[in-house]
């Protein structure tokens, strides 16, 4: 190599070296300040986790303080429970002695009450014992009495009792047949009546015995009313006599009212011949059924033909028929009337006056008229109550002998 080019060759050699200077400072410029980084950032997370410490410490610190004044607060607490515990400890055991003691006061005033009323019922009870004992006492007086009367009877002294029942049956039987018309009861009464004074013994009551079986033989013979078959037979003949018939001159003219309200047909008309006109009672017969024909079809065509009818007046026949039929009505239902009060004089006057009435006011001719006065006739004949004629004299005659037994003994 020549010197020029060595001269060439070494200026490169150094801009290459200080070139390579200069990079390598570089590079330790740079290490230095990531070294300083480094070593900050180490002195910040170091300061940083210091102050965290000294925070931490602090609020441990707080946090004890604070779990120290709890626990302080606690006692306190607890103290104070323990204070209210006594208190209401000591306040259930006075109420409890308290009531402990109330209850033993309404225990003793219960057991003074109740041994009281104990007392009250015992006395009121011995009162109501001695009361019934005195009664008993004086019901058993009676019985004793009772039994000694009944003794007596029966060692013979019974004559008064028969009598006196003899006499009660005998004043019942002339009831039975006297108010309530009932001969059967009256008899039965008799003959108990009779066998009483058998009982007695006695042998001068023969003549009282035989005037007994004398009455009970007149019970026998009279007839017994039939009181019920009665009433209907008079409620029947003042039915009938609602519908009787008026005389013939008087039932002929009918009323307007019963024109008009019954029903009529044409009536054939009675044809004429040709023959000579003879006076006979066929041809007036004709002529008057005929002329009554045409007047009553005449009658009935002008009714159907009228708009508005007038309420026609009752007829003089229809206000006598009326009349009539009522005097005879009240007349049969004052008969009954006598009949339920067991009248026999008012019963046949009531009839006889309904009689009269039929008689006077209605056609006698007349089959119902007929019948209901025959009825009037044979009901007039039966006895509303029951014959006492000849009863009582019996009665009389034991009561004066017993008047005259009661004297002598």
């Amino acid at each position: 190599m020549s010197e020029k080019d060595e001269v060439k060759a070494t200026p490169a050699t150094e801009d290459t070296t200080v070139s390579k200077s200069v990079g390598g400072g570089f590079i330790a410029v740079l290490a230095l300040l990531l070294a300083l980084a480094a070593v900050g950032s180490g002195g910040w997370f170091f300061n940083q986790q210091k102050k965290a410490g000294e925070e931490s410490t602090q609020k441990f610190s707080t946090l004890q303080q604070s779990i120290g004044s709890a626990d302080s607060k606690v006692s306190e607490v607890e103290a104070s429970v323990s204070a209210i515990e006594a208190a209401l400890n000591a306040r259930i055991d006075e109420l409890a002695s308290t009531l402990n003691t109330q209850t033993q006061a309404v225990a003793a005033e219960a057991q003074s009450n109740l041994d009281a009323a104990i007392a009250a019922s015992t006395e009121a009870l011995k009162s109501e014992v001695a009361t019934v004992n005195t009664t008993l006492q004086q019901a058993l007086d009676v019985t004793n009495k009772n039994l000694a009367i009944t003794q007596d009877l029966a060692a013979g002294n019974n004559i008064d009792m028969l009598l006196n029942e003899a006499a009660f049956l005998m004043r019942m039987g002339a009831h039975q047949a006297s108010i309530a018309s009932n001969a059967s009861a009256a008899i039965e009464a008799y003959e108990a009546a009779d066998q009483a004074i058998g009982r007695t013994g006695l042998t001068d009551v023969t003549d009282i015995r035989k005037q007994i079986r004398i009455e009970i033989g007149l019970l026998r013979r009279y007839e017994q009313p039939d009181i019920e078959g009665l009433l209907m037979r008079l409620d029947e003949l003042a039915m009938a006599s609602n519908n009787l018939a008026l005389p013939i001159d008087a039932s002929t003219v009918k009323p307007v009212a019963e024109v008009v309200e019954t029903t009529h047909e044409p009536v054939a008309q009675t044809a004429t011949t040709s023959t000579p006109f003879e006076w006979s009672l066929d041809s007036i017969g004709q002529i008057i059924e005929s002329q009554a024909a045409e007047l009553g079809n005449a009658l009935v065509e002008n009714v159907r033909q009228s708009v508005v009818q007038p309420e026609p007046e009752p007829s003089q026949v229809a206000i006598r028929q009326y009349g009539s039929n009522a005097e005879a009505r009240d007349a049969i239902r004052r008969a009954t009337g006598a009949v339920i009060r067991g009248d026999q004089s008012n019963f046949v006057a009531a009839l006889e006056r309904a009689a009269e009435v039929i008689r006077t006011n209605f056609d006698t001719a007349d089959t119902g008229v007929n019948y209901v006065l025959e009825e009037l006739e044979a009901v007039k004949q039966l006895p509303v109550r029951l014959d006492t004629t000849g009863l009582g004299e019996a009665e009389a005659m034991l009561r004066e002998f017993t008047i005259q037994l009661g004297a002598s003994s």
